[in-house]
């Protein structure tokens, strides 16, 4: 079994490629939309952005931007990690014009650290990821769309 977990979650949201973008990278709004967020400073803009954040009760990591392509898509990974349970990860977000609105897709990875007990929560920890990750899309959609 791998230590590496993968999800890919997608939304639909009504409103331009730009105005999604704006919204879900402005990390002085992250909190209010992603439940899972207890705290993101962003730290350095250039020459590329660099986060300090905070995932609540499991991690503490540095998120350094690979890729910051407005209004397409970004690419992120986890340096610096701090936890029991991972030892980095990543991502990459997309943002597809379709029908009026944006098709929004999230690619998240957290790679989890070594162990008999870790291996053994692996599914629970997808799933917690998965559902976090549907619950923070469907959070964030519903502000936009009330712009």
């Amino acid at each position: 079994m791998s230590n590496l977990i993968t999800i890919n979650e997608s939304v639909f949201i009504s409103r331009e490629p730009g105005v999604v973008w704006d919204f879900t990278q402005d990390f002085s709004k992250r909190s209010r939309w992603d439940k899972s967020i207890a705290h993101a400073k962003v730290v350095c803009e250039s020459p590329a952005r660099i986060v300090d954040i905070r995932v609540r009760r499991i991690l503490d990591a540095t998120l350094q931007y690979k890729l910051e392509e407005r209004p397409v898509r970004t690419s992120q990974s986890l340096t610096g990690t701090r936890s029991p349970l991972f030892r980095g990860g990543g991502g990459s977000w997309h943002y597809e014009p379709h029908e009026n609105g944006t098709v929004w897709t999230q690619t998240n990875s957290l790679v989890l650290k070594s162990g008999f007990m870790i291996r053994l929560f692996r599914p629970a920890l997808e799933a917690m990821l998965r559902r976090s990750t549907r619950q923070s899309m469907k959070n964030a959609k519903k502000l936009i769309e009330q712009c």
